[in-house]
């Protein structure tokens, strides 16, 4: 008998959804039932569970893969029609910086039921509330998809969160008023907090403290973002198990401390962990951590052992069943990741190499933060093409001091209550600022040194497989050398992140190159050679707005690039220069700028030139017959002439 038979039924549920994505219809769901059965017979022959609860998860997987593909196709027939009529259940209401955004499900379109979820974007907030029916016109649309190379994925994004469409600028009809007086009120209460921390915390940091107390991003700025993932601290701006343990884990701990009984203390924890996930948006790591803290309570409430591979495997079974599409979310991707390699994965190196846990908590805790480096990698290079080696060492600090922090902006963000005094808010306020501006200065530390932030580029998920396979087969060489001083463990885990690099360093494009990225009304192409000179030529748009963060440093991180070493620009219209400006701005690493020649400098140019001279760039000149001569190429320049006149700048 399998002591823990949900992992085998996880196994098998994603083999099914994603045999059920790559190969469609009834011919690969009989396949796949096919590969069900056989599994069934052998596990009957050969009297193992292993097998029967595999093809179970397979069954479940394939179907459920297959429903959800049916309902994208159903959906994919409405879009880009002209017109049409919906109505859907109001599920989520959030206000934006210029529209009103709103998802409905339990969806009509032109009377006939469809599953899944549509985004509405309005000008104007409706007079409604959670669960009201709206009734609307408009024309169903999908999502983008990524022009360039690193841009971002909307369609996978939205699919995540059961989004198949969306509805831009509709018609409402008709609202039908309902009530779901409860989730109502947690929005409520969650507006109420976001705005008192926005009123009371320095305006700099406070879209950080709503992030990590609320869970909303929407006040995060973004370079404050790019400033934690960088440092490898972006998690703390997630709510997951950490939150949930200091907050639902922390009542019944402290409930069973006075001296009340399981079920008090379980059933006072509880409403608490429910109404915090409901409040903090249910993203995927929110929702993997209620569900394991919930069946940890049921555990402690009946007595059972508490086994954590099971929790987690049934945490992903729900999280998959409910929406397919979260296997392939970078969210849901990273959490269950990270868990993977702190409880299943650690415990085993643990115990195979004999090392003993408690002894040294620092330096458990090391090898922990570099376990979970060691094992999200692939994912990391998948989503954001580079990781942080900094978080092994700043999560030393930062996880303990956020037992205090998010306490202390829980109880801030309650100041417009009765129950906490604005005197007793403000002071926690300020107490929560001294601990974010250490966590800022810990950050910016961090990006002083380059070299701890690895931006290897763009992986896909088969260079996932064969990073995994080495991973093993190198853990086995280790156990092999060090099999009588297992003790030195902690000596090991260098070896294999050198081991790590050599790879990256192996796998990383090394070929010439040429880009033309999507920039709207403008130009921009990035080019590399083969010895690796990384050039750009142009990067300016009139129609998208600050394309440098948003088209040319995302292209620059898919490819691995981390300096510009020649950027020419050809004239100073915005459409050729705003990308340039924009990341000299920022303090890109940009070594050279070539320009043209010109008797007559523009004001645009003075000011492209101060910048670069900001930014500790050295700046060039060309003119008609000049050249630039790399290892193996060469750059002629065809136009402005010699004596710096210039008829019409677009010919340079």
């Amino acid at each position: 008998m399998n002591k823990r038979p949900l992992p085998c039924v996880l196994a098998g549920f994603v083999l099914g959804e994603v045999w059920m994505w790559q190969f469609h219809g009834t011919a690969a769901l009989a396949a796949l039932y096919l590969a069900a059965i056989i599994c069934l017979i052998i596990g009957a022959f050969r009297k193992s569970s292993l097998f029967v609860l595999l093809a179970i998860g397979i069954i479940i997987g394939g179907y459920r893969g297959g429903v959800w593909y049916q309902n994208k196709e159903c959906m994919s027939y409405w879009k880009n029609k002209v017109e049409c009529s919906m109505q859907g259940q109001i599920d989520e209401m959030n206000q934006n910086e210029f529209t009103y955004s709103i998802v409905i499900s339990n969806l009509k379109i032109e009377g006939n039921p469809q599953k899944g979820k549509l985004l509405l974007y309005l000008k104007e907030k409706p007079e409604c509330r959670i669960r009201s029916r709206i009734l609307i016109k408009g024309r169903i649309e999908d999502f983008e998809l990524p022009t360039n190379p690193g841009g971002f994925n909307q369609r996978a994004y939205r699919e995540g969160k059961g989004i198949l469409g969306v509805v831009r600028n509709p018609e409402v009809v008709e609202i039908r008023l309902g009530s779901f007086l409860l989730k109502d009120g947690i929005c409520w209460i969650r507006e109420r907090s976001a705005d008192y921390i926005r009123k009371y915390m320095r305006k700099d940091i406070s879209g950080i403290g709503i992030a990590m107390a609320l869970g909303d991003k929407a006040y995060l700025e973004d370079e404050q973002k790019d400033l934690y993932e960088f440092a490898g601290i972006s998690h703390v701006l997630a709510v997951s198990g950490l939150h949930m343990s200091l907050l639902g884990a922390a009542i019944y701990k402290i409930l069973r401390k006075c001296g009340f009984g399981y079920l008090v203390s379980v059933c006072s924890a509880v409403p608490c962990i429910l109404i915090y996930t409901v409040m903090t948006g249910m993203s995927s790591s929110c929702l993997r951590a209620a569900i394991m803290l919930l069946i940890y309570l049921f555990a402690e409430l009946k007595g059972y052992y508490y086994d954590l591979p099971s929790a987690l495997s049934f945490a992903a079974i729900w999280l998959l069943y409910e929406i397919p599409a979260r296997l392939f979310d970078s969210g849901f991707l990273l959490s269950f990741g990270a868990m993977i390699s702190v409880g299943i994965v650690c415990p085993f190196l643990f115990r195979i190499f004999q090392y003993k846990t408690g002894v040294h908590k620092i330096r458990d805790g090391f090898l922990s933060g570099m376990m979970i480096i060691l094992c999200t990698i692939p994912l990391s290079l998948y989503f954001f093409y580079g990781f942080s080696l900094a978080g092994v060492l700043l999560n030393l600090i930062v996880i303990p001091l956020m037992s205090f922090l998010v306490p202390l902006l829980f109880f801030g963000g309650m100041g417009w209550t009765v129950f906490v005094p604005d005197t007793a808010a403000q002071l926690s306020f300020k107490l929560a600022e001294l601990l974010l501006d250490t966590y800022n200065c810990l950050c910016k530390t961090v990006e002083r040194i380059p070299l701890l932030y690895v931006q290897a580029g763009y992986r896909n998920p088969g260079f996932a497989m064969g990073y995994y396979l080495f991973i093993g087969i190198l853990i086995v060489i280790l156990f092999i050398i060090f099999k009588k001083k297992r003790k030195v463990f902690y000596i090991t885990m260098p070896m294999i992140f050198v081991c790590i690099i050599m790879l990256l360093n192996l796998t990383s494009r090394k070929d010439c190159f040429m880009t033309m990225l999507d920039v709207g009304q403008g130009d921009g192409i990035l080019y590399r050679s083969n010895t690796g000179v990384i050039c750009m030529i142009d990067g300016g748009s009139t129609s998208e707005k600050n394309i440098g963060q948003y088209i040319i440093k995302p292209a620059l991180e898919y490819y691995g690039i981390r300096k510009v070493d020649y950027w020419f620009l050809s004239h100073m219209d915005e459409d050729h220069i705003s990308g340039a400006k924009e990341l000299l701005e920022s303090g890109y690493p940009i070594r050279n700028l070539i320009l043209p020649f010109r008797k007559n400098v523009s004001e645009k140019q003075l000011e492209i030139e101060k910048l670069a001279r900001n930014n500790h760039t050295k700046i060039y000149y060309m003119k008609q017959g000049d050249k630039l001569t790399l290892k193996n190429e060469t750059f002629f320049c065809l136009y402005p002439k010699k004596n710096g006149k210039t008829d019409d700048e677009n010919q340079n």
